[in-house]
């Protein structure tokens, strides 16, 4: 009986390393192929990159240090943000990271693509620094898989001028 062994591989998103994703075997006269994907013997994680848009609705990126932040998170043809756990959304603005105070229960369309869009306001416990920043959004997907996006924002730093 002759088999022949089958694999479905990704990779990353510049081509530098394969991850063996799932294997099979098709024995000889068979028409089916079982495949077997167990993601705890993955040498890579996987993470799906997804578009965010800080301050959402408003032309700039531009945050307040110590007030709230909406962040969008943008579906696209190949990502249904309905499929992402709200709850494991996390946003961190160089490293401090940003208590999320809740997400939309119902999605826009944010970016205006026809594509439904989640909404989440963060509020953080401290301040970010001032200046141009990077924002990241990670999360997971309801299938486990992790996500994250990345938006370049401008932090000003509100100074008191009275006592």
């Amino acid at each position: 009986m002759k088999s022949t062994r089958i694999g479905v591989y990704a990779s990353d998103s510049e081509a530098n390393s394969n991850f063996g994703v799932l294997d099979g075997v098709l024995e000889d006269g068979a028409e089916v192929v079982e495949f077997h994907f167990d993601p705890e013997n993955l040498e890579h994680n996987l993470e799906l990159k997804v578009d965010i848009d800080v301050m959402t609705f408003v032309a700039f990126n531009t945050v307040v240090s110590g007030t709230p932040v909406p962040v969008g998170v943008l579906s696209s043809q190949a990502l249904d943000v309905q499929n992402i756990d709200p709850d494991s959304i996390k946003l961190s603005i160089s490293g401090v990271e940003v208590n999320k105070q809740r997400c939309a229960d119902r999605t826009f369309d944010i970016n205006r693509d026809g594509l439904a869009d989640l909404l989440c306001i963060f509020r953080p416990n401290e301040p970010f620094p001032a200046g141009v920043q990077t924002a990241t959004v990670t999360g997971q997907m309801l299938s486990g898989l992790s996500v994250s996006g990345q938006d370049e924002v401008r932090v000003l730093s509100i100074r008191r001028f009275w006592r």
